[in-house]
């Protein structure tokens, strides 16, 4: 028997986006759940059996009702059977969403951290789940797959960590567990599928950056499991959180260094730019740079870490290492044959002197 599967987690569907403006963050918060149908429609694009989602399709822990019917909608309007490993922040519980909505019959949950099991098209679909905000013992300890089954497990844990409160599952547990694959939920950076044992196991990470923890290209994982278990990573062409860094250079304008260091295909990004180097801060309006630059991207944040400019001569005739340097490409300007001699004379002595003082060397 094979199958093919959509792994999914940490979508965190009620993320307030509070570092956007306000019309900005509800149309971030309405864009969460159109993540959701494209990862519905990814699944059936790629012709997948089934979307394995390993916790957290929300980040607070209160009951949200509005958003427990949005989901059930979302998730009832496919025939792809849905299941779901409540983690640490969306537990299950009596009081949950996942109690009190009315969810389709293609949607199941795994309300116990015991593990359950459920056959699936002659592969077997185990699963546990929290039940509250800590889950301190390993459900896979002592756990081992039927044998005679390909089989799959999904679980929001966290893999060989010290801390014992997020479901601590080690790879010793991985290697002895038989699983022919392992859905993991809980860390936000994805990783490349790892082995243990017989078993493939993986986190893809949250399917869409939300802050700026959470940059560069995102996505979940399609993985196919017959004679052999394969695990492709598939990206999700949404929103996308980048920082970038741009070193002013002294006398330039701001305005177009920025606007000449951005790349070509952000537009529907949310940016951080810092600004770093020797800038005199007279010549730097932020609010102004923000609202110039502000049609090249969804959204552009602007940190100012420069620092004024320096005299770099000041240390001349100082009984210092600094001042000897000085003096070394002093006595050498004097003999600089032209302009473009002493513009990289004059360099070397402001690398030199970044050097000496564990700055950031100059552009």
């Amino acid at each position: 028997m094979s199958a093919k599967f959509l792994h999914t987690a940490d979508i965190h569907l009620d993320s307030s986006f509070d570092r956007l403006p306000p019309e900005k963050a509800s149309q971030r918060r309405e864009e969460q759940f159109n993540l959701l149908r494209n990862i519905i429609s990814a699944a059936e694009d790629n012709r997948c059996d089934a979307i394995l989602i390993a916790g957290e399709k929300k980040k607070k822990t209160s009951p949200s009702f509005g958003i427990g019917t949005r989901t059930a909608e979302i998730l009832g309007n496919t025939a792809l059977p849905i299941f779901i490993s409540p983690g640490n922040h969306d537990f299950f519980s009596s009081r949950s969403a996942y109690s009190l909505t009315k969810w389709s019959s293609n949607v199941h949950i795994f309300s116990s951290p015991e593990i359950a099991c459920i056959p699936f098209a002659g592969i077997n679909i185990y699963g546990a789940g929290f039940v509250s905000q800590e889950l301190t013992f390993s459900p896979l300890r002592g756990f081992h797959a039927d044998n005679n089954q390909k089989s799959v497990m999904l679980l929001h844990a966290d893999l060989n960590s010290s801390d014992p409160r997020y479901c601590p599952i080690t790879s010793q547990e991985i290697a002895a567990s038989g699983l022919s694959y392992l859905a993991l939920g809980h860390i936000h950076l994805r990783t490349e599928p790892q082995t243990f044992g017989e078993t493939i196991c993986a986190y893809p990470g949250c399917p869409e950056g939300r802050g700026f923890d959470e940059t560069g290209e995102k996505g979940c994982y399609i993985v196919e499991i017959g004679d052999s278990v394969n695990v492709n990573f598939l990206p999700l062409r949404g929103r996308r959180m980048e920082i970038i860094d741009i070193s002013l250079t002294p006398g330039h304008d701001a305005l177009s260094e920025i606007s000449s260091s951005l790349p070509p295909d952000c537009a529907q990004n949310i940016l951080k730019i810092r600004l770093t180097g020797e800038y005199a801060p007279e010549n730097l309006d932020i609010v102004r740079l923000e609202n110039a630059l502000g049609g090249r991207a969804f959204h552009i944040e602007i940190s100012d870490l420069t620092h004024p400019p320096r005299n770099i001569w000041s240390a001349i005739g100082n009984d210092s290492l600094e001042g000897v340097f000085l003096s070394l490409i002093l006595d050498k300007l004097d003999s600089a044959k032209d302009d473009g001699e002493r513009t990289e004379l004059e360099l070397a002595a402001r690398f030199g002197l970044a050097a000496l003082n564990g700055e950031e060397a100059p552009k």
